[in-house]
């Protein structure tokens, strides 16, 4: 079972998003970064698809992570902040 704390919420009018700072506690090691999204998005009663984990710091020896995460308004916000990842290219064997 994942918790959401959240610290601070920041309005970034210019990038058309939300930045918030919240503190994810959980029971086991540190879940899958697609159970904190959907934990924070539930949170935040914001779509998953629209948010984006920035930072994601897990303190040792405590079962808690601290996370910032930008929540966008609108997909083209989104697409004009967010770099698309780029593909691993597979390298070829020596000869």
């Amino acid at each position: 079972m994942v918790e959401v704390r959240i610290n601070k919420k920041t309005i970034n009018p210019l990038m058309d998003r939300d930045e918030v700072e919240c503190v994810v506690n959980f029971e086991q090691g540190t879940p899958k970064i697609e159970e904190i999204k959907a934990a924070i998005a539930k949170a935040l009663a914001a779509p998953e698809s629209m948010l984006v984990i920035n930072r994601l710091v897990p303190r040792f020896g405590a079962k808690q992570a601290n996370v910032l995460v930008s929540v966008y308004k609108t997909s083209e916000a989104m697409r004009r902040s967010v770099k698309a990842k780029r593909k691993k290219v597979e390298k070829k064997p020596a000869a």
